[in-house]
């Protein structure tokens, strides 16, 4: 397929499309039985050619020009399954299209997060405690894009903050997922064609919207409003001794947290929550 290539002066190279091969299955078939009782089982796969879903000449009409917004984050390179996962998840992402109007879900792109697609046990946030799992460290893409899509300033349909705070993002600009019941969804509310690149270099994690013409440039500010101490709750235990008590599990602190967009303006800073 044709692919575009943000540029670090913010413009975009197309990187063109070109016609592939692919496996004539059942001709492939044909010669594998063909040869089964002969001396000499060599097989040349027979294939067949394949045009690309988008080309060159289409891409062209779509009118992607600029990086709109940008976004990046940070990773350990030393936590090989979770940063196995985090490629997985950004190959899965990179070169999504999106037409005007059109509804982006992350499951639906991404799909499954399970063993037989390749995903391997690292640390994932369940019930407010971190504990391995199939497909841990995938919310950091998520969060990544979802950083992105603030500064580009699109509708974002459904987001859902981790039960504890992410390491990778300040507090409110988490997008927590999970396939298939929890879901980072938005609306490409732009009057053109959005096209995201999604890449890993070193321990630096990139999702780029591109699409005809940049946002205006904007910062996303954290605010914590508010601390909530840790909740107790206690639970009577007749096995217990009278006048002990037994820590089952740590509380945790809870925060009301504004998110702002900040744009710098001739009449000064302009905040928008």
């Amino acid at each position: 397929d044709v692919r575009f290539q943000p540029l670090s002066n913010g413009t975009v190279r197309i990187v063109p499309s070109r016609e592939g091969q692919e496996a004539d299955l059942p001709a492939l078939r044909a010669a594998i039985l063909d040869t089964l009782l002969k001396p000499d089982r060599q097989v040349v796969a027979p294939v067949r050619p394949v045009g690309p879903r988008h080309t060159t000449l289409e891409a062209r009409t779509w009118g992607i020009k600029s990086v709109v917004a940008r976004a990046e984050t940070y990773f350990d390179t030393l936590d090989i399954n979770r940063v196995h996962n985090l490629r997985l998840a950004t190959e899965s992402l990179d070169g999504t299209l999106l037409a005007p109007r059109e509804h982006f879900s992350f499951n639906r792109i991404v799909g499954p997060r399970l063993a037989e697609y390749g995903y391997k046990e690292a640390p994932v946030v369940i019930d407010g405690d971190l504990v391995p799992d199939v497909g841990g460290g995938i919310c950091q893409v998520s969060s990544t894009l979802f950083n992105a899509v603030l500064l580009a300033d699109l509708e974002v349909r459904n987001r859902s903050p981790h039960s504890i705070p992410s390491t990778y993002v300040p507090l409110g600009l988490d997008a927590a997922v999970a396939y298939d019941y929890m879901d980072f969804r938005f609306v490409n509310t732009t009057d053109s064609h959005l096209y995201i690149h999604a890449s890993m270099e070193g321990d630096r994690l990139t999702v780029a919207l591109l699409g005809a013409e940049p946002a205006p440039p904007a910062r996303l500010v954290s605010r914590i409003d508010a601390i909530h101490e840790k909740p107790v709750e206690e639970i009577p235990d007749p096995a217990l001794p009278a006048g002990e008590t037994e820590v089952v599990k740590e509380g945790g602190e809870g925060y009301d947290v504004t998110v702002w967009r900040v744009r710098d303006t001739p009449a000064g800073e302009e905040w928008e929550a």
